[in-house]
């Protein structure tokens, strides 16, 4: 009798998401307002947990929501993905990477502010395409053209005036730098794995599912040994709420909207459409947390976002191309 009326809510609730299956644009907003609105969450929840607790609760939470999800609407899907050893292994390696990466992401997000992680995302967009560049040879006279040079050096420069805009480059500002620098440079390389897994993948929920769940996995060895996992004991009924909250927004709806978002509308519309993630984080951000940036860092913004539109801006058909052949 529960399945049953489970099965009849999820027919109802796909028949309303076929508007969003159908409309790249509303898939696309709905990406940056989500992600932007979970950069908030997670800024704030850093200021309760450590990284590790954090990362594992949230991966908990969001894996098991996309693993309902899949079970009720994708059965088949999923248990086709769960039987390809090639693609499950496939997961478990891309949950590895997503561990270290967003380790290294929220460690950067706790030092700094959520604009400011924001505003290295873009970055990120830069460090992809040279991942694109070494990966597939006749990508590489795109990093040789002049307006990425200059919209590269122009990105590097305003990455080193974010590090100096609070002071000294040893400060725990600028360690948070290094930690979103090295995130995502490895996220350069993760958005071509993805792609590959996403575009043979029968479901990319399902996949999402899968992925997140093994990342839950790697966090909860981390936790074990470097985490407090009582600490959901000592904080707050409303902490934990936007604790889980914001594991089910970020993985289930963020990062199970992502992977669709990539399969319908493609890679480089979800990359440019991520330059607007720094004005949407920076709103919440003011509205909520009440974190505003200094006019160096707003000036550096500016040339940041400047560089990477200069970088990416004649090499929109490269990647669309490119990405049909992965």
């Amino acid at each position: 009798m529960f399945y049953d009326k489970c099965r009849e809510a999820a027919s109802v609730l796909e028949e309303k998401l076929k508007l969003f299956k159908n409309s790249p644009t509303l898939l696309l907003i709905s990406y940056v307002v989500m992600f932007s609105s979970t950069k908030i969450l997670v800024r704030y929840l850093t200021f309760y947990f450590d990284t590790v607790t954090l990362m594992f609760f949230r991966y908990l939470v969001g894996s098991s929501s996309l693993m309902v999800i899949s079970y009720l609407f994708f059965r088949d899907d999923l248990g086709k993905t769960i039987r390809d050893r090639r693609r499950l292994t496939g997961a478990v390696v891309l949950g590895a990477l997503w561990t270290v990466i967003d380790f290294l992401y929220v460690k950067g997000l706790s030092y700094t502010s959520a604009t400011v992680a924001s505003l290295m995302d873009v970055f990120g967009l830069l460090m992809g395409i040279g991942w694109v560049a070494l990966v597939f040879f006749d990508e590489r006279k795109t990093i040789k053209s002049k307006s990425f040079t200059v919209g590269l050096i122009l990105a590097v420069l305003a990455v080193v005036g974010l590090n100096l805009s609070k002071g000294a480059a040893i400060s725990e500002y600028s360690l948070g730098i290094y930690y979103l620098v090295a995130a995502e440079v490895l996220v350069g390389g993760d958005s071509l794995f993805k792609k590959r897994l996403v575009v043979t993948s029968p479901n990319p929920v399902c996949l999402s599912s899968l992925v997140s769940a093994f990342a839950s996995i790697f966090f909860f060895i981390g936790a074990l040994f470097f985490g407090d996992l009582t600490r959901i004991t000592r904080v707050s009924c409303f902490i934990n709420v936007v604790l889980f909250g914001s594991g089910i927004c970020g993985l289930m709806i963020g990062a199970g909207l992502h992977f669709v978002c990539i399969k319908k509308a493609g890679l480089s519309k979800v990359n440019l459409i991520s330059l607007s993630l720094p004005v949407f984080t920076g709103i919440f951000a003011y509205l909520f947390l009440k974190e505003s940036l200094n006019t160096w860092q707003v000036l550096f913004a500016a040339i940041l976002i400047g560089g990477c539109l200069l970088a990416i801006g004649k090499k929109r058909t490269a990647i669309g191309v490119k990405e049909n052949c992965l």
